[in-house]
């Protein structure tokens, strides 16, 4: 997500039209993700949302496992509090991201939901998963 939120960023600030930037990636795609794209219909595979979208789906990037990294995060050895911090930055910008989070008020809300969910019974807790599903 950290790739894809910093390509985006810079076709932004270099007004990279819509039907080249699927091209512009593909190059620094790993060869499992290149091999995804070749996969693809011809015609998806030419869109930068459309391939940005498989990849993640195939990777199962998604919110439930950017909060379960944020919160089992350590400090390694050899890294700085600085990285480590940088590190924990780009997986909460992540999980907010991947939640559509996009002010502190849907954040505080995110928060509370969060919070909530982790007292639910199962049964009920299932419920509401498969309506935050849908």
């Amino acid at each position: 997500m950290a790739f894809f939120r910093a390509v985006e960023r810079m076709f932004f600030d270099y007004k990279v039209p819509d039907n080249l930037q699927a091209t512009i990636v593909r190059p620094f795609l790993s060869d499992r993700s290149k091999n995804l794209v070749a996969k693809m219909d011809p015609d998806k595979s030419r869109k930068y949302k459309e391939v940005k979208e498989l990849i993640l789906k195939k990777y199962k990037v998604s919110s439930t496992m950017y909060r379960d990294r944020f919160n089992q995060m350590i400090k390694s050895d050899d890294q700085t509090y600085v990285m480590f911090a940088s590190s924990l930055r780009t997986t909460f910008e992540g999980y907010a991201e991947a939640r559509n989070v996009d002010d502190i008020d849907r954040m505080k809300d995110l928060m509370l939901s969060d919070r909530i969910k982790s007292v639910l019974p199962v049964d009920i807790l299932r419920y509401v998963l498969s309506v935050e599903a849908k």
